[in-house]
């Protein structure tokens, strides 16, 4: 079991590079890296059929393969990948750009949940490099309430998730701090659940309920400073 003041580079893919990057957030230890929390939620849980998408709205969608994709060198740098997928009430044609996963991923006949943002006009809609999972899978990137970090540059929102999932796997959360009367007087959540719950929560009304006990943690511990001095 991993101790909280360990650096974060015992974690998988973190060497002395993605350390550097992670130091421009003041995040060096697993404690860190555990407190660094959400700076807001996109809720990827429900599912819209794809005749409601509406431009500009990030939305998820069940949807089957309908072609295989095909991938267009248009120059030096820039391949087009396009596949065209339905549900029971629409079609809708996704686009992806230099982006062989998709072509590699993506089979005629099968469905996957997508995430991504409606764009077009009158004369037609697509989709451009939407994120997507195959339905057998771990929900990752759709089907689940995704919190979003505060990021720095060259440091991607699921760099970070996965950092923070991977500490929370060998580490314990810090410890609780607040008294058993004082959670059950005011609702608040026990300390080890609330840490989880502000990285993964399974509701937008649980995240919500991390939040405030940890909000309600750092004031408890702050009054109590100035009643001690």
């Amino acid at each position: 079991m991993a101790r909280l003041s360990d650096p974060i580079t015992i974690l998988k893919g973190i060497g002395p590079a993605k350390a550097k990057q992670f130091a421009n957030l003041n995040i060096f230890t697993l404690r860190d890296l555990i407190c660094h929390f959400p700076r807001g939620y996109e809720d990827r849980t429900k599912l819209v059929p794809i005749e409601k998408l509406e431009p500009d709205v990030p939305a998820c969608f069940k949807a089957m393969v309908m072609n295989t994709p095909r991938t267009s060198h248009i120059r030096k740098g820039l391949d087009i990948t396009k596949v065209q997928v339905a549900d029971y009430s629409a079609r809708l044609t996704l686009t992806f750009f230099n982006n062989k996963f998709a072509a590699q991923q993506l089979f005629y006949g099968s469905e996957y949940i997508f995430y991504g943002r409606l764009s077009g006009d009158y004369a037609g809609y697509g989709m451009t490099n939407p994120v997507f999972e195959a339905l057998e899978s771990q929900p990752v990137t759709t089907r689940r309430v995704l919190p979003i970090y505060p990021l720095t540059a060259g440091l991607s929102n699921a760099a970070v998730l996965k950092a923070v999932q991977q500490a929370l796997a060998i580490c314990d959360v810090p410890e609780e701090v607040l008294p058993e009367s004082v959670r059950m007087r005011y609702g608040i959540l026990p300390a080890e659940r609330a840490y989880y719950a502000i990285h993964e929560p399974n509701s937008m009304a649980e995240a919500e309920m991390a939040k405030k006990r940890l909000i309600f943690e750092e004031f408890f511990v702050f009054s109590a400073g100035l009643s001690l001095i």
